[in-house]
């Protein structure tokens, strides 16, 4: 959640009333979801004052925008005001090891083109915390001394599956699958994945099924492949606009549209 600003937000109205007509995150193109409404009436003899509010949220990166409407009626007279608040990204240092890991996965869920920049152990260490959150017992392996093991898989059958993880951008080569397999063996895994940020060449998938029928089988998780794991593992964030709302200063709100003017009715 703290890649999100909450008192620095977008203070563009014209941006703000652009978030406000999205049905889908404007980072990673999930469907927003609605959470559920906040009404607060306070009434008094001759007056009645009325807000609302309205949350929506990204499942995924945690993106969200909130609209609040004020009505208040004093004798005779009505008030009517709508505001809204979006979040913005706060930018992170990738090359940062010391950033949480939770925030680094919630900013690659929003902003994926920006993985080459990620620090190599950043990446590792992400890959192990999205192992865990899928049922594995994950441990990421010393950085200087992994021999061509990223971070080990363990799961309670007693099995333990090797995965080397690269921060590419070109695609990754045939020989590299090969080198990879030897190691698993040398290393007695019983299987092993290879996480890339970009592609495998063609021939990749053939070597990896090579291995397979040794016995060894090797998957491959390209930079779609991951991103999807990625996000299948993300929290939910918020259960309600009151979750919400407490992470944000009022004076993040832009006025959408005001009768600040009091008119007989």
């Amino acid at each position: 959640m703290a890649i999100w600003q909450y008192a620095d937000v977008v203070r563009d109205e014209g941006a703000v009333k652009l978030a406000m007509t999205l049905a889908i995150c404007p980072f990673c193109s999930s469907e927003l979801e609605l959470l559920r409404d906040e009404k607060k009436d306070i009434g008094r003899s001759g007056e009645y004052e009325t807000t609302e509010y309205q949350s929506w949220v990204c499942p995924t990166c945690g993106w969200w925008k909130c609209r609040s409407s004020f009505r208040h009626t004093d004798f005779g007279f009505r008030v009517r005001r709508e505001s809204g608040a979006a979040a913005s990204l706060r930018a992170l240092d990738l090359s940062d090891l010391s950033l949480p890991i939770e925030e680094v996965r919630s900013y690659l869920s929003a902003k994926y083109d920006q993985r080459f920049d990620l620090h190599p152990r950043l990446f590792e260490l992400v890959v192990e915390s999205v192992f865990k959150d899928h049922d594995y017992e994950a441990e990421a392996t010393a950085y200087t001394n992994d021999g061509g093991i990223d971070v080990v898989l363990r799961k309670a059958t007693g099995e333990q599956i090797g995965v080397q993880v690269k921060r590419y951008k070109d695609s990754i080569e045939v020989e590299q699958i090969r080198s990879f397999a030897g190691t698993l063996f040398l290393n007695g895994y019983t299987r092993g994945i290879f996480i890339t940020t970009s592609r495998f060449q063609k021939g990749g998938y053939g070597e990896a099924e090579k291995s397979a029928l040794r016995g060894i089988p090797i998957e491959l998780w390209d930079a779609s492949k991951f991103l999807d794991a990625l996000r299948i593992g993300q929290r939910e964030m918020y259960q309600s606009t009151y979750d919400l709302r407490s992470y944000i200063e009022p004076s993040a709100f832009v006025t959408l549209s005001s009768n600040d003017y009091r008119r007989r009715f």
